[in-house]
């Protein structure tokens, strides 16, 4: 059992906390979610650092280092996390390309939060088959070329956000058959041409926020579009909304 912990004197913040090989009966009791291995890293502990490629990536299933000042690039060596379900590294100082690796290093995957970082390059093309990825936040970096057609693998995927980069590429009409997706942010890219009409008989079943702005599309808004939105304009009254993101 390994605990390195370092508040800040006179502050809230805190460095990291790792818990990796712990015993399941320690495990069951602390850390319920992580089946007997985790590793929790505290967001906003300012940390200043090179990205730690030390650590034992396979036996870790949670890691958690947003808003903090890591520098340089993303390790391939992440990819020997076969067991990591949550990868948040939003808002660092990282850079440097996202390696192709992190589309099918892992089919336990449900979260990966990439935003508001500094990544060159292209989307991994990688996703592949009976992935379990639900969140793909890749917003605010600086990422070209076309969306991955592997993407439409993703079939559990609820939110896509992959606004405010260079991606230059024709209206991914081919999204629309995800039947999971919930919100799909596509603003401030270089996305062109005509915005292309439904090919399928329910297109996004279940989207609810769509954002197209600021990219160079052509042509009308097809009047169908709208209309095919339909959990935008249906309700069930006996449930309610949840936050996704």
């Amino acid at each position: 059992l390994i605990h390195l912990v370092h508040p800040f004197v006179g502050t809230r913040h805190y460095c990291i906390i790792i818990v990796a090989e712990v015993n399941a009966e320690i495990a069951n009791q602390n850390h319920p979610r992580h089946n007997g291995v985790a590793l929790v890293a505290l967001p906003t502990a300012l940390l200043a650092l090179e990205f730690p490629v030390s650590l034992s990536w396979k036996s870790l299933t949670f890691l958690d280092l947003r808003h903090n000042m890591l520098e340089g690039p993303l390790p391939p060596s992440i990819c020997d996390s076969e067991n990591l379900k949550y990868l948040l590294l939003a808002e660092n100082k990282l850079n440097g390309t996202i390696p192709q690796c992190l589309g099918s290093f892992s089919n336990r995957l449900k979260v990966l939060d990439l935003q508001k970082i500094s990544f060159r390059g292209m989307i991994p093309t990688t996703f592949k088959h009976d992935n379990q990825l639900r969140i793909l936040n890749l917003n605010g970096n600086q990422l070209e070329g076309p969306l991955p057609r592997s993407l439409i693998n993703c079939k559990n995927l609820q939110v896509l956000d992959v606004g405010n980069n260079k991606i230059c590429d024709a209206s991914p009409v081919w999204l629309e058959t995800l039947p999971e997706l919930h919100v799909l942010i596509l603003k401030s890219n270089r996305f062109q041409g005509p915005i292309a009409t439904s090919k399928t008989k329910l297109p996004f079943p279940k989207l609810r926020i769509f954002d197209i702005s600021h990219n160079e599309f052509t042509g009308i808004l097809p009047a169908d579009l709208p209309k095919n939105f339909r959990a935008m304009t249906s309700l069930d009254s006996r449930k309610e909304l949840e936050y996704i993101g």
